[in-house]
């Protein structure tokens, strides 16, 4: 993946995590077409999530894979020519690394940042921030940060139970799925001060054990609703969703997509086939809408 291509992915989730949206969690789901048409919408950050990431490291990543497990990053500022930014940032460097937890914790150093910004924002897939660490932290004697997936666990569905671990020994951050997307901006103060930037961008540092990895496939946001939803179910099969998406879950029964679900095409008949296609080309018009902008109060 190109520098300005993971740039350009950056702003995209990040965009999507602010973006407003209908609020799942308040639909009254009471038929096949709502509950397509909530899934869509809930499963989009998963999506676009996922098609970065296979752009990033592509579906079987290995140790040194560039942006895996390690910092990939832009070297020059973004110019005005620059069209994958609606606003481009001639003042930031960033620096992007998609983290796997599968083989245990990982260990993320950031280095004296001096005076300048430096912001690193740490995302699950559902477009939620993790954590942060700003340039207040890192300025004198720079930064460490310990990330640590779900625990192994072992059942059936819906009946599994956490493998159990050692305590840990140090302050970790707990993430809810084994892969985390990390994204620095490193202040630019001009030309000159390339050189100083590039040494903040260098001294991020992540260390994590080698472990193969096999990320859920991707698909367009516009691909067919089968493709989309098998695919929206896989993402939630490998990142668990927050619990308090359960009631959502529960009350999207009739599409049979979510937690403990195992979304088919196959299980729906053809009238049914039809409410599903409908609710979900709601949503893709939904999101098609610009957002409302409510004017100050007078």
């Amino acid at each position: 993946m190109n520098r300005r291509g993971f740039v350009s992915g950056g702003a995209a989730v990040a965009m999507l995590a602010g973006q407003t949206l209908p609020n799942p969690a308040f639909a009254d789901v009471d038929d096949l077409r709502t509950a397509a048409r909530e899934a869509w919408l809930y499963g989009l950050p998963l999506i676009e999530a996922a098609r970065l990431r296979a752009a990033a490291i592509g579906p079987k990543p290995r140790e040194g894979t560039p942006g895996f497990n390690s910092f990939i990053h832009q070297r020059d500022p973004t110019g005005a020519a620059t069209h994958d930014f609606s606003a481009p940032e001639p003042d930031v460097l960033y620096s992007s690394a998609w983290i796997h937890l599968g083989g245990g914790p990982a260990h993320i150093t950031v280095p004296a940042t001096g005076g300048r910004y430096f912001c690193l924002a740490l995302f699950d897939l559902y477009g939620n921030v993790l954590d942060t660490v700003a340039g207040a932290e890192a300025g004198k004697n720079g930064h460490e940060l310990t990330l640590i997936g779900p625990p192994t666990r072992v059942g059936m569905a819906g009946y599994t139970a956490p493998v159990p671990r050692m305590p840990a020994f140090q302050k970790m951050l707990h993430t809810p799925g084994p892969w985390v997307w990390a994204l620095a901006r490193t202040h630019l103060e001009g030309e000159h001060d390339l050189e100083a930037a590039h040494k903040v961008q260098d001294g991020l540092e992540i260390r994590v054990k080698p472990v193969k990895a096999y990320p859920a496939p991707s698909v367009a946001r516009d691909a067919p609703w089968n493709d989309y939803f098998f695919t929206v179910q896989s993402l939630i099969d490998e990142n668990p969703p927050p619990l308090a998406d359960a009631a959502f879950f529960r009350r999207l029964a009739p599409l049979q997509l979510g937690q403990y679900g195992g979304f088919e095409r196959a299980r729906f008949a053809d009238v049914e086939l039809a409410e599903i296609a409908k609710g979900a080309a709601e949503a893709q018009v939904l999101v098609a809408q610009p957002p409302r902008i409510d004017p100050p109060d007078a």
